[in-house]
């Protein structure tokens, strides 16, 4: 439906990951475009998904533990722990990064499936509109009932859709915040 290929193409071998993390109390919910790929942790987190439904759970559920454990790296939440100290105004060190990432933040994935990297189109057909809209749609269903502080669109594709396919009616431009560059701030999500 949208031609990815290469390291884009979607893993569909691998466990889909709609969402990681205590969803149910996590404050912050980062709203990603899909899960990445990691040629270390991957497999490994992948062996343990596929013993049963409740690892299957559990796994996602206590995914920042389960890296913790297994002494799992990654650039991008490494990147991520600078944005969500600050957020939080807490003083986890680095070396405790998933302390902090399993008390504050839940990862929610529009396409649930595992990718190097995904470049979706800039203009979207009338199939692809429809599903994307569809799966925001439900996810943001899905998250409303557990009243999250804050949701955050990572990802090129929110501009795409949200902005020019006008699925928001609020809309706030950020100001430049040094190493992260917010595009822009919704304010209506979870009065």
């Amino acid at each position: 439906m949208f031609g990815l290929t290469r390291k884009n193409r979607l893993k569909t071998d691998y466990c889909a990951v709609y969402v990681v993390g205590r969803f149910q109390c996590a404050p912050i919910v980062m709203f990603g475009v899909n899960p990445g790929y990691s040629l270390r942790s991957s497999p490994i987190e992948e062996n343990e998904a596929r013993k049963s439904w409740q690892h299957y759970q559990n796994l996602y559920l206590n995914f920042f533990r389960y890296f913790s454990y297994n002494k799992f790296e990654s650039p991008y939440y490494t990147a991520l722990w600078y944005l969500l100290t600050g957020l939080t105004g807490t003083h986890f060190p680095k070396k405790r990064k998933w302390e902090l990432f399993d008390q504050y933040l839940c990862n929610l994935e529009l396409i649930p499936y595992h990718s190097e990297g995904i470049v979706l189109p800039a203009i979207l057909n009338d199939e692809q509109l429809e599903y994307l809209q569809n799966r925001y749609n439900n996810s943001i269903k899905f998250i409303r009932q557990f009243k999250p502080k804050l949701l955050i669109f990572n990802g090129k594709i929110w501009k795409t859709l949200l902005i020019n396919h006008n699925l928001i009616e609020q809309l706030e431009k950020c100001p430049n915040c040094g190493n992260v560059r917010p595009y822009f701030k919704v304010n209506y999500f979870f009065k």
